[in-house]
């Protein structure tokens, strides 16, 4: 009984904090957190800090959204599925490297973009 009560409370928590994560707030939250503009985070540059941008940007869509990879990819000026695929991939083997380095520099900003989220 317990159970289904939480249940029926957490779906609806769900469905509001995913509500939240649109490509816009998500690109807003990144500009906020990280300085980047959003035409930069769009752009083809691959200055290091932009790339880092991109890639939390497609995580985050990906792990709080049922949007496909050609949506994110379309959201970052036309990219390929495979490149949203493939910055997923490294962002992830990026928190896992510094997960065995005691760092958590990525985790850290991921979770300030996930705060900024959640306050606006």
């Amino acid at each position: 009984m317990i159970v289904s009560k939480m249940n029926y409370w957490i779906i609806p928590a769900i469905t509001k904090i995913e509500n939240r994560y649109t490509d816009l707030a998500v690109k807003n939250a990144i500009r906020e957190v990280l300085g980047i503009p959003v035409k930069a985070l769009e752009s083809h540059n691959r200055q290091r800090h932009l790339v880092v941008g991109r890639q939390i940007f497609c995580y985050l869509m990906r792990e709080h959204t049922s949007v496909s990879y050609k949506f994110i990819g379309d959201c970052l000026d036309g990219r390929d599925h495979a490149t949203i695929i493939h910055n997923i991939r490294k962002l992830k083997e990026t928190l896992e490297v510094e997960k065995f380095q005691n760092s958590t520099e990525t985790l850290d900003i991921i979770n300030k973009v996930q705060n900024y989220l959640i306050i606006t």
